[in-house]
């Protein structure tokens, strides 16, 4: 015990040699999700027993974002959005022209961004695109979903508010 707080456990990385990336809690399974610099998923208890490893062969994952009980969306340092099934399926979001850089989603829709400049908003449940936001000047680097509308910022040091209620007619 520190007055930094108290170590509650500490696990070695799976991650060869690697740095860990990134972090997600998957609340339904009380599963924690590491990925490393190597690409490679490692599925974690709560007491941080190693459950599971998946080669994912992604490159540099950039963001992710759990979708429920099945799928992760994975951004990766590419122009091609994913989304990782159980079995290793993934299914490409096509449609930017240069490297994606953000991720969120909400109950709806999956929202990208990036280098090219745009914002690119996803069916959640069909995994097509609905529509392209353009009108930032330089690479959007951030995405958050604020209710039904969603905010994205740029390196044209602009922060947008998008209103995607025409998407639900």
């Amino acid at each position: 015990w520190t007055m930094r707080g108290k170590q509650l456990a500490e696990a070695r990385s799976p991650h060869a040699l690697k740095t860990i990336k990134a972090l997600h809690h998957i609340a339904h399974t009380r599963e924690l999700l590491s990925v490393g610099e190597d690409c490679t998923l490692a599925f974690w208890s709560a007491d941080f027993t190693l459950l599971r490893l998946v080669m994912a062969q992604l490159g540099e994952v950039v963001s992710m974002k759990w979708l429920g009980t099945r799928d992760l969306a994975v951004v990766s340092n590419d122009e091609v959005p994913r989304i990782l099934s159980p079995g290793l399926v993934m299914r490409p979001l096509i449609g930017h022209q240069d490297v994606v850089l953000a991720l969120d989603v909400n109950e709806l829709y999956i929202a990208t961004a990036g280098k090219d400049q745009s914002v690119r908003v996803w069916d959640r449940a069909q995994l097509h695109e609905l529509c392209a936001l353009e009108g930032h000047a330089a690479a959007v680097t951030c995405l958050c979903f604020i209710g039904q509308d969603l905010v994205s910022g740029s390196e044209d040091k602009t922060i947008k508010r998008w209103d995607l209620s025409p998407l639900r007619n």
